[in-house]
């Protein structure tokens, strides 16, 4: 829990941190019109950020759902969230781009595609796709995820769209090398890889040597890797499959058939929501990052870290600019967050809802790179928090960091070792039972043994 010596290399870090986070829009969100949000406090909360946070941002990525009627039935394909951002958000995410200069990405990860998409009479549904996905970029998308191998091998897509960046979805479980040089020769250029690799560094090497080839056989390419190393999902969960179909229909055009309230109640509400081991980094996939040093392990190896987030209701409505707000995106500290490290993640996202990060107590700096050049560790004690600015002059009760933090639980001998473990751990929970030791529950072989029962 050091800070950082005058002697630093403090250009370093900010250049370790630059297009460096792909992060969600809050799409649920903006489909709940009670909630009053529907894109415009999300762009004045980027505008108002510092220039360094808005440096540290590769994207902003969104979904939306393609719909056409064929033979009198409604096709439709879009992302297994079963959310999409409304057509208002959509407006302030192209001037979030248009005038910040930040790119936005549309996401369509679904992976069970119509069949209509391939076999239409004169290809009716596919070029209405086509027509529909031109209707982005003509307005100047230019990064899309597309969870379809067919499409991308045929090379439609790119002979329609030649300046789009390409996004395979982490939905494909890309798991290793081979399985990265094969998506690029599908056409990917900017690899999503999958969550298991989160605790495989060894194999993330051979990702990065894999790579490196590749650009020297095809310099003319502009290839990027990206990680998703913030999610709550049970590594290799036997559900999620079915999860992905199921939630589709989540949507009020689908059924409105929201998972957690029926299905999930029985398999990931189970673990998520456990007092004993619902706080168990195997409860999820997320990098655990206490140190910046491993951070910067992780930051050569791979281009972009994601988080997850689109289903995220947590901020505060449109409204309150009107009240003279001025809310920015910063990095931050809770101090009650902090002390509930041992909570569950469904306890932690009550937390965030409940608007854990604007009270006076909080700790704020404007960046990551402030945080890592500081060396502010715990790393992960740190989160995307909103703040306004009317209230908090920053950097805000930084002073206070240290006391925060003295003694906490991330910075024992015992949670390092846990963090040094779960680099090349490969989530074999069953052999290990780490997390459990050092948590201080009893071991167990598999957290989907807390599951099932009827829904």
């Amino acid at each position: 829990m050091a800070t950082s010596n005058p002697g630093d290399d403090f250009g370093k870090w900010r250049e370790l941190t630059r297009k460096r986070f792909s992060r969600p829009h809050p799409d649920l969100q903006t489909m709940l019109p009670q909630m009053g949000y529907q894109g415009r406090l999300h762009y004045e909360s980027y505008k108002n950020s510092s220039p360094q946070t808005r440096d540290e941002i590769f994207d902003v990525y969104f979904g939306k759902v393609f719909r056409t009627n064929y033979q009198g039935q409604t096709v439709s394909w879009g992302n297994v969230m079963g959310v999409e951002a409304s057509d208002q958000a959509v407006d302030w995410l192209f001037r979030l781009q248009d005038d910040l200069g930040i790119q936005i990405s549309l996401t369509m990860n679904q992976i069970n595609i119509p069949w209509e998409m391939y076999s239409s009479e004169h290809r009716k549904v596919l070029d209405d796709f086509l027509k529909w996905l031109a209707g982005f970029y003509q307005r100047g998308l230019r990064s899309c995820t597309i969870g379809n191998a067919h499409l991308m091998a045929s090379g439609v897509l790119q002979r329609a769209f030649p300046d789009m960046l390409w996004k395979n979805t982490v939905n494909q479980l890309v798991t290793n090398a081979q399985m990265v040089v094969d998506s690029l020769e599908l056409g990917y250029t900017f690899i999503q890889l999958d969550r298991s690799l989160n605790r495989n560094m060894e194999e993330l090497r051979q990702v990065k040597r894999a790579v490196d080839v590749y650009r020297k056989k095809h310099p003319g390419k502009d290839i990027k890797t990206c990680l998703l190393v913030e999610e709550a999902c049970l590594p290799y969960c036997p559900y999620k499959r079915e999860h992905d179909d199921i939630q589709i229909r989540c949507h009020p055009a689908d059924g409105g058939y929201i998972y957690w309230q029926g299905l999930g109640r029985t398999t990931c509400g189970t673990w998520r929501a456990h007092p004993q081991y619902g706080s168990l980094p195997r409860a999820g996939t997320s990098c655990v990052w206490t140190r910046r040093e491993t951070f910067e392990e992780y930051a050569q190896l791979v281009d972009v870290f994601k988080s997850s987030g689109r289903l995220g209701c947590t901020h505060p409505p449109d409204e309150i600019l009107d009240r003279g707000s001025v809310v920015a995106l910063v990095r931050g500290v809770n101090p009650d967050f902090i002390r509930a490290s041992k909570a569950s993640l469904t306890e932690r996202d009550r937390m965030r809802q409940a608007g854990a990060g604007l009270e006076n107590t909080a700790i704020f700096v404007h960046s990551f790179a402030d945080i890592l050049e500081q060396n502010l560790a715990p790393i992960n004690a740190w989160m995307d928090l909103l703040c306004d600015l009317r209230r908090f002059t920053l950097p805000h009760n930084v002073n206070r960091f240290q006391d925060v933090v003295q003694g906490h639980f991330y910075a024992t001998d015992a949670y390092r070792e846990l963090e040094q473990k779960l680099k090349n751990c490969r989530n074999q929970c069953w052999n290990c039972h780490l997390c459990e030791r050092v948590y201080g529950v009893p071991a167990l072989d598999s957290l989907v043994s807390l599951s099932g029962g009827a829904w």
